[in-house]
């Protein structure tokens, strides 16, 4: 059972010490998806999800907080009505879903609560980025020859009043880690890449590759990306 403390961003190594090795893989059979589809890859394949887009239900709830104040007093009130639980989210470390979705279904990830409260942040007008935290490394073996390391993600927001970090279990949380801001493409990458992962998981190779190949199209230089890639 995974603790809390192993949050999400999801990467996958294989350790093939007792598979045989076989033919080389060209890199283009592999991205175009000769490889595991058996013909190319259609583009218009590719899913084209939003996980940063606000549901209307999230919208009228917005509108209830702290109208009419600044947008740094309003995400104070957020984080307030969640830390009261007036809105919910349960921990669940196999699960990536988008803003929408972790607000309809109250649980996900780390990621996934990092893209409700961004998306949440920025509608109440409040400054809000994506930051990776180095965390002392973590590994899991969900399979004989997969590992797993997990990585961190929260949310931090700055302004004149000072920086804030919103983080999902922020008793994990030690500000020295090193840490650097994530662009969005960045983040909507980790949430593709996580999809796969967990779908290669359930058996589902062709959704899997579906979903990585997008990571890797908005995020062709991430190494982690290629790693995930490899595994599958």
């Amino acid at each position: 059972m995974k603790t809390p403390v192993l949050l999400s961003l999801c990467l996958l190594l294989g350790a093939c010490s007792s598979v045989p090795p076989g033919p080389p893989l060209e890199t283009a059979a592999a991205l175009d998806g000769r490889a595991l589809l058996g013909a190319p890859l259609d583009p218009a394949q590719l899913p084209d999800d939003d996980p940063l887009v606000l549901s209307a239900p999230m919208r009228r709830y917005l509108d209830t907080v702290a109208p009419g104040v600044r947008p740094e007093r309003r995400l104070a009130a957020l984080l307030d009505a969640f830390e009261a639980r007036r809105f919910h989210v349960e921990y669940d470390a196999h699960t990536t879903l988008s803003a929408t979705e972790t607000y309809r279904q109250q649980r996900g990830n780390c990621l996934s609560f990092t893209l409700m409260m961004v998306a949440m942040a920025r509608a109440l007008g409040a400054d809000a980025y994506f930051n990776q935290v180095d965390v002392p490394p973590v590994w899991g073996q969900d399979e004989p020859q997969t590992f797993v390391i997990y990585r961190h993600i929260n949310m931090v927001s700055e302004s004149s009043r000072g920086r804030r970090v919103v983080d999902f279990n922020l008793a994990a949380y030690d500000p020295i880690y090193d840490q650097v801001k994530l662009s969005d493409a960045a983040a909507v990458a980790q949430y593709y890449s996580n999809r796969g992962v967990e779908l290669m998981g359930q058996g589902d190779r062709r959704r899997a590759f579906l979903y990585l190949r997008k990571a890797l199209q908005l995020r062709p230089g991430d190494s982690d990306l290629w790693s995930n890639l490899g595994a599958l």
